[in-house]
Order: structure tokens, then sequence, then C-alpha cells
């Protein structure tokens, strides 16, 4: 029998119980969505989330169930495309989101695409939401602006997984993953993905039709210790890709991932390491964020401003950052 499934939504989950029924009742209740498989991989989850789930699965159909021990939503995710059987797939987070009309909108542009990126409202608190609708890579000329622009310059609806549409076929005919255990595995699998596809094949949605809701505790606001160690092997991993295809503004690009990247880790460290001192930033800067002033230009001027007062004003910078997340 032919394999009927359009859609394969495949969402990690652990301790998610307030949220299975929510999010289920917002697919199956969203218009026009094609023949489609929510793919739940439940990962060590300690509270009632495996029983609601099948209790779910009872009620509507399509629903399906893996279960692994506590290893985080790359691995989960792998799991999941691993028995998805959609023609497309569509990676959203639990405790988000969306439109009604999200994936009718989707398909209608998908035809002629290998990729559709919709807009989203990034949702920091109750009062506080940013609408994020215009991505950078919108206007990219050619192939080399598509990946630099998302190096230096992506902003969070680029790199996220949840407001996109995904070919299977390509995911699957180029092995692509998730890697980096959990430190930004989900922009590197948006760039390797990026690497398969031309600009011309991208569809935008200018509208925020995804609510992502930023939350506290999870593994883009948590500190790892081993953080430092997984930053610097996701830009060894950028390079390497951009070797591989022999990319011709590399060293450009790769420079401007370094000094987004280690300062967004510098900043988990200012916030969360109760060990972080001037000392300890100087040899971080020394170790990670020392570049060239002709590096510096490849980043924004906040970035530029940044690592200027980082370098030379450390103390100030730990008290204005942390004072700067506060007041946000």
């Amino acid at each position: 029998m032919e394999n009927s499934i359009v859609l394969s939504i495949i969402v990690p989950v652990y301790n998610a119980e307030k949220y299975i029924e929510r999010f289920v009742n917002n697919v199956v209740s969203a218009i026009d969505v094609p023949p489609f498989e929510i793919i739940f991989i439940d990962d060590g989850s300690e509270d009632n989330t495996i029983n609601i789930i099948r209790k779910t699965q009872k009620k509507y159909h399509g629903i399906v169930f893996y279960e692994q021990e506590h290893q985080r939503q790359a691995v989960a995710r792998n799991l999941g495309m691993l028995h998805a059987k959609g023609r497309f797939f569509s990676f959203l987070d639990i405790d988000d989101e969306f439109d009604a009309n999200m994936f009718t909108k989707m398909f209608s542009a998908i035809p002629q695409h290998d990729l559709v990126i919709t807009g989203i409202w990034r949702v920091l608190s109750k009062k506080n939401k940013v609408d994020e609708s215009v991505s950078i890579l919108q206007n990219a000329t050619d192939f080399t602006d598509l990946i630099s622009r998302y190096l230096v310059d992506r902003l969070e609806m680029d790199s996220g997984l949840w407001n996109k549409l995904f070919r299977a076929e390509l995911i699957k005919d180029n092995g692509l993953q998730f890697t980096n255990k959990n430190f930004l595995e989900d922009t590197l699998f948006v760039f390797k993905y990026l690497l398969c596809i031309q600009p011309e094949k991208i569809a935008f949605i200018n509208e925020p039709l995804y609510s992502y809701i930023k939350h506290e505790h999870t593994t883009t606001t948590l500190f790892q210790r081993d953080m430092d160690q997984l930053a610097s092997s996701f830009v060894e991993e950028i390079n390497a890709q951009l070797k591989r295809i022999a990319f011709k503004d590399r060293i450009a690009a790769v420079s401007g991932i370094k000094i987004r990247t280690f300062t967004y880790v510098l900043h988990r460290h200012i916030l969360d390491d109760e060990d972080w001192t001037i000392g300890r930033q100087k040899k971080f800067y020394q170790d990670y964020l020392q570049v060239m002033p002709s590096e510096k230009k490849l980043v924004s001027k906040k970035y530029q401003i940044g690592l200027f007062l980082i370098h030379q004003l450390p103390n100030m910078y730990i008290h204005m950052y942390r004072l700067f997340k506060r007041i946000r």
C-alpha cells in the first residue's frame, strides 16, 4: 500500500504533560493540513507525559510514539526522522503555539520551493513579544551571499527549526542529522540544509505565524559546563563544511560565526557561571574573541562595540549585561 502521509511533525517531549493535549488539538484543528503524522519522541520523562500520549493516540489517528533514555532533543529528533514517513518534515516545540493557517500557507508555497520560512513572534514574556517576520536571507543575491548572511547576520527566525517546512528527500539524500550534542544543533542543521539548496528555492512568508515562547531552564537558557568546548566544535564543524564545498568567503564567514558564537557563550558565563571573574573573562577573550581588526568589521556595530567593552572594560560589561537582562 502506497504511503499517503505528506507531513511528518517531529516533536521531542520531556516532562511535557501539561502541553500534549493542547498541542495535538492545535494541529488537528489547523486549517487544511494535508495527511500528517505527529511523531512524539519521549526523552525519558519523569511525569505523566507517556500516559497522556498513549491516551491521545486512542483519540486521534496519526499519532506515533517512541521512547528513549534522556539524551535531549538532538538525539530525539534523529530518532523521529528515522521513522518519519512524510514527504515534508516540520520540527515543532511542544510548548510553542502557531497560527491555524500556518500549514495552509506553507503548503501553498512549497511546490516550487525546497524550504519555506515563516515569520515568528519571539515571546519573551506575557507583556513582551517581538514581531520577527523579515528574514535576513530574503534578499540574498546568490548562494555565497545566502550562506554568509546566515552565518554572520542571522535572526532567530532564520536559525530556528520550528517555523520551517523541509523536504524530507533532501534531508535523507544528504544524510542530514542533528549533531554537536544540544548546543546550537538547530542552527547547525539549518546551515547544512541551506548548503543543499539555492536562494531562489526558499519561500518566505512575512507574517508571524509561529510563536516561539522563551522559557527558563531550556537548553538555550541553561548554562552548560562544557559550553566552551561545544562552541569550539560548532565553529570547527562550520569551517569543515565550508572547506568541503570550497566556499570562497570561508575565512570571513568563519570569523563572523566565531565572534557571534563565543559572545553568546560569554553571556551565558556572565549570567549563570557562579565562578565567573574579571580574570576569567580576560582569559576567555584571549582564547576565543581576540581577533584581527579586519575580522571585527565582519560583524555588526553591536558586536564591534561589545568586543571593545568585553576587552577594555570587563567589569563594566559584566554589570551592564546583567542589568540589561534583568530589566528586559
